[in-house]
C-alpha cells in the first residue's frame, strides 16, 4: 500500500498546496453470498446490529480507502484533501462504496520553518526536495 494520506479537511495547518493533482477516486463493489442472506435475514427479524452487513461496510470502505491512495499515488501525491465516501446499496444486497477526494502535493511551510508541525503528510517533505 502507498503512503499517501487521506484528510476530510480542505487544507492541514503548517503545510501549503505545492501542486494540485486532480480529482482521484477508489470504489468497490461486494456482495454477499446465500448464507450470509439468511443470517442476516433472520438477524433484522430479531432486530439490533447485523455483525455480517458492518463486516461488509467496514471491509469495503477499507478497500475504497486502499484504492483511493493507489490512484493518488500513481499521480505523484502525498496527500488527498477532502476526502469523502458515498454509499449505496446494491438491489442484490450487496454495498457501493466510493471514496473520493483532491490528490495533493503538500510540502511543509516555509514561512513556519522553525516550529514543529505535527501531521504526518510535511514529515520528511524538506529532504524529499
Amino acid at each position: 500500500m502507498s503512503k499517501v494520506h487521506l484528510v476530510t479537511t480542505e487544507r492541514i495547518e503548517g503545510a501549503y498546496v505545492e501542486r494540485y493533482l486532480g480529482i482521484v477516486w477508489g470504489s468497490t463493489s461486494r456482495g454477499r453470498n446465500i448464507v450470509t442472506d439468511l443470517i442476516c435475514y433472520v438477524r433484522q427479524l430479531l432486530g439490533g446490529e447485523v455483525p455480517e452487513l458492518s463486516r461488509l461496510l467496514d471491509e469495503s470502505r477499507q478497500q475504497a480507502q486502499d484504492r483511493l491512495r493507489d490512484a493518488a499515488a500513481a499521480r505523484g501525491a502525498n496527500c488527498v484533501l477532502g476526502v469523502r465516501f458515498e454509499t449505496s446499496n446494491m438491489t442484490d444486497g450487496g454495498v457501493d462504496v466510493l471514496a473520493v477526494g483532491t490528490a495533493v502535493r503538500m510540502a511543509r511551510d516555509r514561512s513556519r520553518r522553525g516550529e514543529q508541525i505535527n501531521h504526518p503528510v510535511t514529515e520528511g517533505t524538506e529532504k524529499e526536495r
